[in-house]
């Protein structure tokens, strides 16, 4: 990292996260010469969601003297509040996923719970502050009453959104357990970009069976893994240092099993070249991941794309770790109307459909639109 731009603070959480073979204790030693504000540094790492990950080096670090021990003390603390919350979830996971598999239908676990078995050392280093799942939308009426059967509550009221024309993709429904002890966010579409997916039949197809605590669960190929994080991190302005971790272990866990052709064609059909490339500079400048040519050198943007993004997301406020949120830049979204379509349409792909989809929406009769599920 460029040492004129990246706080020693970022720099040394940064450095921490990296895996073995991309940091040397030389590294550790330097960085953490140059932290002068300890104290906000576990609140740092909170927020970015590594507490329970960088807990061991922390620890021995604190050991040698190399860092105050009041710093691993308070990261214990707060590792141990989220371990105690993760059980929590887990335990709902287990239940909804029985429910499922009585019902004979098939459900994916998204993001973190999924995550924590495919490619973390220990089931509670990857926290999560609620339950992600996928459903076909064709199936969501079904799986809606197997959450409710199981103490699940809707938070909204109502069908899904009216769409203008089958192009666009629904988003996900909400449900809170009526004990407080789960919230679940059911997706009907894993890579809300807004569009329809066009790889949903092979997304199924070729999803992954888990054990999650002895209960059988679906998960994304590490393919789709790569694509669907790549676009949540995107969406969410590259914020936090979990999710970079996230995609970091995926490349190096299933590096020779991708089929990263495979990965670059389905990111530019579903209009996320731009945002895989992104993501893809940024892991190699903050984690050293070996990111692959197909996607290094296969996915550059444009010039006036990349200048663009520059403006967006400045490459030094995501390495200090104070990613923006821009969801508009990256989201198409009809309900939000001209400010929820434009700034995807210039920046992002898949701009012919989305062309067709503003002009639906601009048309007098707007009353054909299609209509919700549920």
């Amino acid at each position: 990292m460029d040492r004129m731009t990246v706080s020693p603070t970022a720099d040394f959480l940064t450095y921490c996260c990296r895996e073995a073979d991309a940091r040397n204790p030389e590294g550790v030693l330097l960085r953490a010469s140059r932290v002068h504000d300890w104290e906000n540094i576990v609140g740092l790492a909170g927020k970015q969601g590594v507490t329970l990950l960088l807990l061991p080096l922390w620890t021995d670090l604190a050991e040698r003297g190399i860092m105050p021990a009041f710093v691993a003390t308070q990261a214990q603390g707060m590792a141990y509040a989220q371990a105690a919350k993760l059980m929590r979830l887990r335990v709902a996971l287990k239940q909804v996923l029985s429910g499922f598999v009585e019902s004979k239908l098939q459900v994916m676990v998204l993001k973190g719970a999924a995550l924590a078995s495919l490619c973390y050392d220990g089931a509670f280093l990857r926290p999560s502050g609620d339950i992600d799942l996928l459903c076909r939308e064709e199936e969501f009426e079904k799986v809606r009453e197997v959450l409710f059967s199981q103490g699940f509550c809707m938070q909204e009221e109502g069908p899904l959104p009216r769409r203008c024309t089958t192009l666009e993709a629904y988003y996900e429904r909400h449900f809170v357990h009526r004990s407080g002890m789960a919230r679940i966010d059911l997706h009907l579409d894993c890579i809300t970009l807004g569009m329809k997916p066009r790889n949903t039949e092979a997304l199924w197809s070729r999803a992954m069976q888990l054990r999650i605590d002895g209960a059988s669960a679906l998960a994304l190929s590490p393919e789709h893994q790569v694509l669907m994080l790549s676009v949540h991190l995107h969406r969410h302005g590259f914020s936090r240092l979990i999710w970079f971790k996230d995609i970091d272990l995926i490349m190096r866990r299933f590096q020779r099993d991708i089929d990263w052709d495979e990965v670059a064609r389905t990111a530019r059909a579903e209009g996320a070249a731009s945002t895989l490339w992104y993501t893809g500079h940024f892991l190699q400048r903050m984690l050293g991941t070996p990111v692959p040519r197909e996607i290094a050198s296969g996915l550059r943007p444009s010039l006036p794309t990349r200048w663009v993004f520059a403006r967006i997301w400045p490459e030094d406020v995501v390495l200090n770790l104070q990613g923006r949120t821009r969801r508009r830049a990256v989201q198409f979204n009809v309900e939000e109307s001209w400010r929820g379509m434009v700034p995807s349409l210039v920046l992002m792909g898949r701009r012919r459909e989305k062309m067709k989809v503003l002009l639906r929406w601009m048309l007098p009769f707007r009353g054909s639109r299609s209509t919700g599920v549920g």
